[in-house]
C-alpha cells in the first residue's frame, strides 16, 4: 500500500503543478487543494472498510467532528472562489 500512496502523492503533486502552469493563480489553487481534506475522509469513509481500515467505526464521534470541520472548509473554499471570481 505504501507504493500505492506514493503514486497517489505523485499524481497529486503533478496535477497541483499542471493547475498552476495552465491557470497561474496560485492563490485561488491552493484554497482548491485546500479541499483535499473532505475527499480524504469520503475515501475512508466508502473504500476504507474494503481495504481494512476501520477509522470510522472505531473513530467514533471523532471522525464525525472531522467530516464536520472538513465540510465548513469546503463551504469557506466556495465562497472565496465565488466572491473571487465576482
Amino acid at each position: 500500500f505504501s507504493l500505492v500512496g506514493g503514486w497517489v502523492i505523485g499524481i497529486q503533486a503533478a496535477l497541483l503543478g499542471l493547475a498552476l502552469s495552465f491557470y497561474h493563480d496560485a492563490t485561488k489553487i491552493n484554497v482548491i487543494f485546500a479541499t483535499r481534506g473532505l475527499w480524504v475522509l469520503a475515501i475512508v469513509a466508502f473504500l476504507g472498510s474494503f481495504f481494512g481500515n476501520d477509522e470510522k467505526q472505531t473513530a467514533g464521534k471523532a471522525f464525525h467532528w472531522r467530516i464536520s470541520g472538513a465540510i465548513l472548509v469546503t463551504i469557506a473554499v466556495i465562497m472565496v472562489i465565488f466572491e473571487k471570481s465576482t
